[in-house]
């Protein structure tokens, strides 16, 4: 409705009005609208649309796809507040180094973070900490939401004590990412990856938001897995088991967030409205 508003004053009150949509446009495994008038209006829309911010280069991809012009699409990868982060990594470092942590480390620590709901598809950690119940490994799952009292329920049912339920947190969530050897997206997400390689820690996904398709850019960040089932979620999970490995991947996880910044998405922003301002005074931002 915010946009529909937008261009109903540019048509009506100031033709000199740019408008510039930020979106991720596609998801990874959809292909197609909700519904014939959902996308009806999305065409419509995007026809006054003069510029497009992508959060992912899948985005961008998909643009180029239904024939907008390149020009008109910045990539803007779609953040955590790096500067936030970071810095908690930098204080966290300094009590429980990664190198000692990990070279102390029995067992790998594997970690869902994320609202307990169907898109999410927690339930998966279930499935698959079931399966890896004699592997040495644990998980922990932070966070809340419809499917909590469930879950409660099927991990006494399925005596599955290699799992533990943290609940809501939220200044802990630093340290539990910091202290995880991996975060494990099975459904849609998108900030948390970001927020997971800031503190150092390499992440397992099928289909998040696209962002993904971003910052994993090598085994040594994550995986993306190239389905949802329970087998390839564990395969991928105990190629994590080589501590060495888990240790280099602390660089790289820097590495990448060290290029795809709070600092760069502010700088594609200025450089697309830039373009605005070669062409006129007025710029709204929808």
């Amino acid at each position: 409705l915010a946009f529909c508003a937008a261009i109903l004053y540019k048509l009506f009150c100031d033709k000199k009005v740019r408008l510039s949509q930020w979106c991720f446009y596609r998801l990874p495994g959809i292909e197609s609208e909700r519904s014939f008038f959902h996308g009806l209006l999305k065409g419509l829309a995007r026809r006054n649309v003069d510029h497009f911010i992508s959060y992912t280069s899948y985005g961008e991809n998909y643009l180029k796809s239904i024939g907008v012009d390149s020009n008109n699409i910045s990539v803007a990868v779609n953040v955590c507040d790096t500067t936030y982060w970071n810095k908690k990594y930098l204080e966290l470092e300094a009590s429980n180094p990664t190198a000692e942590r990990i070279r102390k480390s029995e067992k790998l620590i594997v970690a869902f973070i994320g609202t307990l709901s169907a898109q999410k598809k927690p339930l998966m950690v279930l499935e698959v900490a079931e399966k890896m119940r004699h592997s040495n490994c644990e998980f922990f799952i932070a966070g809340s939401g419809e499917l909590e009292g469930f879950m409660h329920a099927q991990i006494l049912a399925r005596k599955l004590d290699n799992v533990t339920m943290l609940g809501h947190l939220k200044e802990e969530i630093a340290e539990l990412m910091h202290k995880v050897d991996l975060l494990f997206v099975p459904g849609r997400g998108g900030i948390a990856i970001s927020e997971s390689l800031c503190m150092g820690c390499p992440v397992i996904v099928h289909q998040g938001d696209g962002v993904e398709l971003d910052l994993i850019d090598s085994p040594d960040v994550g995986n993306i897995t190239r389905s949802a089932s329970v087998d390839s979620f564990e395969d991928a999970i105990r190629g994590w088991f080589d501590s060495s490995r888990r240790y280099q991947s602390t660089i790289a996880c820097k590495r990448v967030i060290k290029k795809y910044d709070t600092q760069a998405m502010i700088d594609i922003f200025n450089l697309a409205f830039k373009k605005f301002d070669n062409k006129t005074d007025a710029l709204n931002d929808c």
